[in-house]
């Protein structure tokens, strides 16, 4: 594509390069195949992603509290037989957290705390509610994450990838991560950050599909270098739903 004159810059929602350019040139930047935006618009969508980005850091105890208080007023059996008898507050506010930090809704909480009521019970690991949470949100999560022709576009990853990825999680303070070499890891990046960004030049979001075995790691992980891109598993895609890979991640 032909370079305009203009300030070179980043774009607020996927750090993709863009320029400012003088109002006059408007006409001609569209005529080259650039999207053109107006500064408000770009600053509400950076707005936005400050927002979207920070929104876990916001649910402190007192906000929690009163999320806890509007929902026992509809529903006091749920929240009484959730809290503390299968999970304590406290992990029941981490799990609402890592949500937010993914960027999922949590308005339906009825919903994430009959999931937890149900799963607390097998196990109180973090990791593990958030994924049966996301289950069982995946018509909310596939809403969020299909493009206008109600299709998931998403690049995946190889098998064998995903399987020595698998092999690299590690207990590191109170998360597992992903534990890579640094040459390693910088070829995983790089690897990534190329399908993703032919998958965004065909005008789709960033989206990256694997196996939930790996998912919450793997999200954790993309997230230190591209904080604005989802990582959905398998098994939060709905049946009738189609999944379009556009491109494998490969090493």
């Amino acid at each position: 594509k032909e370079k305009i004159p203009g300030i070179p810059t980043k774009e607020p929602a996927f750090g993709l390069e863009a320029f400012w350019i003088e109002e006059t040139r408007k006409e001609e930047a569209m005529n080259l195949g650039y999207t053109v935006v107006d500064p408000p618009t770009v600053f509400a969508t950076h707005l936005s992603e400050v927002l979207k980005r920070h929104a876990h850091e916001l649910l402190g105890s007192r906000e929690f509290d009163l999320l806890l208080e509007g929902l026992k007023s509809k529903f006091p059996k749920l929240v009484d037989d959730l809290i503390p008898t299968v999970l304590k507050q406290s992990e029941v506010r981490k799990v609402l957290q890592r949500l937010l930090k993914e960027g999922i809704s949590i308005r339906n909480l009825p919903l994430i705390f009959e999931t937890l009521l149900e799963y607390g019970e097998k196990s109180r690991d973090i990791d593990y509610l958030v994924e049966q949470v996301r289950k069982a949100l995946k018509r909310q999560i596939a809403s969020q994450v299909k493009a206008d022709d109600d299709k998931i576009h998403a690049v995946s990853m190889d098998p064998d990838l995903e399987k020595r990825l698998a092999d690299s999680v590690k207990q590191v303070g109170e998360e597992r991560e992903i534990v890579l070499n640094a040459e390693f890891s910088k070829d995983l990046m790089e690897s990534i950050s190329k399908e993703l960004e032919n998958l965004m030049k065909k005008g789709f979001s960033p989206i990256v599909v694997c196996s939930s075995g790996i998912r919450p790691y793997l999200s954790r992980f993309i997230a230190r270098f591209l904080p604005n891109v989802q990582v959905v598993s398998y098994d939060e895609i709905p049946e009738d739903v189609i999944l379009q890979i556009e491109g494998v991640v490969r090493l």
